[in-house]
C-alpha cells in the first residue's frame, strides 16, 4: 500500500512500511501543521487499540492506493487519514486493505478544508 503526500508542491509515495529519513506533518483542527515527525509505515486498527501511548491524529496524506500499479483513490475534501501518533513517530491506521478515514463537513460554503481542498 502507498499513501499520497504532499510535499513541496510535488506528490510522492510514502510506503506502508518504516522509512529512514521519511517524515510526514500532523494537522491540527484549526488546519496548522506540525513540524514533520518519522513515518513509521502501516498498523491495523485492531493492533493500534492495543498500542499504549497512541494519540489519534490526522495525517497530511490526500490519497492512498494498494500497489504500483492501480490508479490512486484521492480524498475529497472533508476527508481525512487517520493516524496514530506515538512517542517515536506516526503511522498510518488501516482497516484490512485501505486506511481508516474521517469524515467531517470540512470544505463546505465555499471554504477550504484542513488540507486547503474546495468540496466539488
Amino acid at each position: 500500500m502507498y499513501f499520497r503526500h504532499r510535499y513541496n508542491c510535488i506528490y510522492r509515495d510514502l510506503p506502508a512500511c518504516a522509512s529512514p529519513g521519511v517524515m510526514v506533518s500532523v494537522v491540527s483542527a484549526g488546519g496548522e501543521l506540525s513540524d514533520p515527525v518519522p513515518w513509521l509505515g502501516s498498523v491495523d486498527r485492531v493492533i493500534a487499540r492495543h498500542v499504549s501511548g497512541v494519540e489519534q491524529v490526522i495525517l497530511d496524506i490526500e490519497g492512498w492506493r494498494l500497489s504500483e500499479l492501480d490508479p490512486t483513490t484521492w480524498l475529497p475534501a472533508g476527508e481525512y487519514v487517520v493516524g496514530a501518533q506515538v512517542q517515536e513517530g506516526v503511522f498510518v491506521v488501516t482497516d484490512g486493505r485501505k486506511p481508516l478515514i474521517k469524515r467531517t463537513r470540512d470544505g463546505g460554503n465555499g471554504k477550504p478544508d484542513r488540507l486547503g481542498r474546495l468540496r466539488q
